[in-house]
Order: C-alpha cells, then structure tokens, then sequence
C-alpha cells in the first residue's frame, strides 16, 4: 500500500526504477505482486495528457485570442465557444463575466474570446454584423450561432443570470465539465455523465 501512495506522484518511467531497485533489495513487503502496474502506468500516462492539454490551452478560462490562435483551436479543439467583442461595448464586457464563469463550471470545452475588430478576416468570413456574436464549433464546424442578447427573453436584458446563457449553450450540445480520455483512444472525449445534455 505504501508504494501505491508513493507513485501517485511519480512518473511512470520512475515506477518501472522504482519497482526495480525495490525487487533488487529483496524489499517484498512493499511489492504487491497482484497490482497491475501496467493498467497503472497506462493511467498515469492518460492523465498526464490530459492534465498537459489542459494546461496548454487554457481549459477553465476565457482566452484572448488573435485570429491565428483562433484559427488553430477552433479547428484542433473537440469543443469551443468564441466570443466575437468590441473592447468598447458594454453588452461586451457583460457577456465576458458570464462566459468567464461557464469557463470554470465546464472546464471540457474550451472557451475563447477574439477582438472582432483586431481580426478583418473573421469579421468578413463569418459575416459578423452584429457584436456581441457567440459561435459554437464543434470538431471545427460551426454548430451554433447567435447574435447581441437574442437568447434573453427579458425586460432588462443588461442584466440576466449566467444560468439563461448557459441554457442557451446546452441546446449547442457544447459544455462539457470535464475533459478525459477513454482507454485505448487518442482521441479526447467528454465526461458523458456532466454535459447539459442529461
């Protein structure tokens, strides 16, 4: 049990060093000879993928992005919702706290944020006419569209709870509280168990 706890933190190439120094020493007591130390290492490795993808592109915050940085996730990422703004709208700047917040609630889609007149070539080719402009891509596609606060129904629209935006997403089939691997597949995947889909 005690060497269970002690490779928690290890890397997998230190596990095989260290089962190998501990069997060497004749140290039997630390050995469990039923562990499956394969099945761990392939854990291990899943998760430290994950954990440096998460890392890398910024997974639980809202990202400022250029148009070449937008063009790389939208098409690399599973899952991402951008924000086409104007630094000086105010119905800019309200939708950022909202999706700031669903950013750390679904930390398995990739939320972005692109300067919608730092970027003339997005502005044209996704025929952005009306700002705020959220659109959704999915496997690079889009999937989902919508423009200003469309998606309030209320009589003061400045001010609504995330919970409108956020249903309003969950209709994309897009927000996904966790990103995982499934065993045997390169291929990131969602946590099934906590999308707005259930």
């Amino acid at each position: 049990m005690a060497i269970f706890c002690v490779a928690t933190w290890l890397t997998s190439d230190k596990i095989e060093l260290l089962i190998l120094l501990m069997s060497a020493a004749g140290d039997d007591d630390f050995v469990d000879d039923d562990f499956d130390w394969g099945a761990y290492k392939e854990k291990r490795v899943r998760e430290l993928t994950i954990n440096q993808q998460i890392r890398e592109y910024a997974y639980g915050e809202l990202s400022i992005v250029n148009e070449k940085e937008f063009l790389k996730l939208s098409t690399t990422l599973e899952r991402v919702v951008t924000h086409f703004f104007h630094e000086d709208f105010h119905r800019c700047k309200i939708l950022d706290a909202h999706l700031k917040k669903l950013a750390t609630k679904y930390s398995g889609t990739k939320f972005l944020a692109v300067n919608a007149v730092q970027a003339p070539f997005l502005t044209t080719k996704l025929a952005l006419h009306t700002l705020p402009c959220i659109i959704v891509f999915k496997s690079g596609a889009v999937v989902d569209r919508f423009e200003g606060f469309e998606f309030v129904h209320s009589s003061s629209p400045d001010s609504f709870p995330t919970s409108v935006l956020e249903k309003r997403l969950e209709r994309s089939r897009i927000l996904v509280k966790t990103l995982k691997k499934r065993p045997g597949n390169d291929e990131n995947s969602e946590d099934e168990s906590s999308d707005g889909d259930s």
